[in-house]
């Protein structure tokens, strides 16, 4: 089944996202209970986010900067989590110009 932001995701999707998407992550960045979609394109200096809408549709795609510039991310570099104690989840890439780098909370 194809899909595309605006439809609900029920099984296997595909959907549309910017220039080389690698890793992905799914998290509640916005504290309200739904998973939203983080991705990092690699070659772009950038990641993206989808938040989730009460619907269960994924919203716009929003895009944030990164510190690096890598051309490519490994599937298994990109988390999400609170590590630096505010409460808030952060973004978290592993990658092979700046090692370890954090994105706080936005």
């Amino acid at each position: 089944m194809a899909g595309r932001p605006g439809r609900p995701i029920d099984g296997p999707t595909t959907i549309a996202a910017y220039h080389i998407p690698e890793p992905l992550a799914l998290a509640d960045l916005g504290g309200d209970g739904r998973r939203d979609v983080v991705v990092a394109h690699g070659g772009w200096g950038t990641f993206s986010v989808m938040p989730q809408r009460p619907d269960g549709r994924l919203g716009a795609e929003r895009f944030f900067d990164l510190p690096s510039y890598a051309t490519h991310y490994d599937p298994r570099a990109l988390s999400v989590g609170d590590v630096t104690g505010d409460g808030k989840p952060d973004v978290v890439l592993a990658e092979y110009i700046e090692g370890l780098v954090v994105v706080e909370q936005f």
